[in-house]
């Protein structure tokens, strides 16, 4: 099983001949998720139990990618006895690696603490002239939902049943040209639009896109992969990934 965590090799105590590392719980749990290729389909993934410095780091086995953010320190808290990324707004993760066009999931632990300003978990900078351009998170009364920049238009959203605000959830944005978008909390499918199903053709490059650009609150593990786990021959693998994180998040 390959790893999903790109750890430094550690000697374990008593250990002899060469240095070998502990598998954890990420490991575990969230290694060996494969696209219909057989290949990785890990783009990115970060816990708030691993930074480099004052950065953010891609723990995904391929690529592996450093990130940086936009000069303010991206910290950690513990809320409800669980570790999070704190983000008070200003705090942004530019990965060096373009946006998945035509196929991809996206997920994040999230727990906002404000409404009245749009809070997108993943945004574009600059604003693409024309074009759908990746844009997807929370509006200014924190429904979750798709935006395209460059063509203005809500590609799906819908209206929590409990507000988000002050609640941990796990929120995932998945997207194919098969099955167009879909938005899913705690493990339900809320919305689901089959038309709205055009490939990015804009904001997707390397620098042009960035995740938490304006989250205000506290976000715990999040992932980028390169396929859709709401299509069926990968349901199994996106039921791993919330049962893992909405255990360890206790998420109910």
């Amino acid at each position: 099983m390959r790893q999903i965590l790109q750890l430094p090799i550690e000697t374990l105590p008593g250990a002899t001949g060469r240095p070998q590392r502990q598998l954890t719980d990420y490991d575990r749990a969230l290694a060996g998720i494969l696209d219909d290729n057989g290949n990785p389909a890990w783009a990115f993934f970060a816990a708030p139990e691993y930074l480099t410095g004052d950065n953010v780091r891609n723990l995904a086995p391929n690529p592996v990618v450093v990130t940086t953010n936009n000069g303010t320190a991206n910290g950690t808290e513990v809320v409800d006895d669980r570790l999070f990324f704190a983000l008070p707004g200003a705090r942004q993760v530019w990965p060096a690696m373009a946006h998945p066009t035509d196929e991809f999931t996206a997920f994040a632990v999230v727990r906002l603490a404000t409404s009245g300003v749009a809070q997108n978990f993943v945004g574009t900078y600059p604003v693409p002239a024309s074009g759908f351009a990746p844009e997807y998170g929370f509006n200014a009364g924190t429904e979750p939902r798709v935006w395209s920049r460059g063509i203005v238009s809500t590609l799906a959203q819908y209206t929590p049943a409990v507000s988000l605000i002050g609640r941990t959830a796990l929120m995932m944005w998945t997207f194919s040209v098969a099955r167009g978008w879909s938005i899913w909390e705690n493990g339900v499918e809320m919305v689901n639009q089959p038309t709205q199903n055009n490939p990015f053709d804009g904001g997707f490059a390397s620098g042009a896109w960035r995740f938490f650009n304006g989250v205000r609150g506290h976000v715990g593990p999040f992932g980028l992969l390169t396929v859709d786990l709401a299509r069926a021959e990968h349901s199994g693998s996106r039921r791993r990934i919330e049962a893992f994180l909405m255990e360890k998040y206790g998420i109910a």
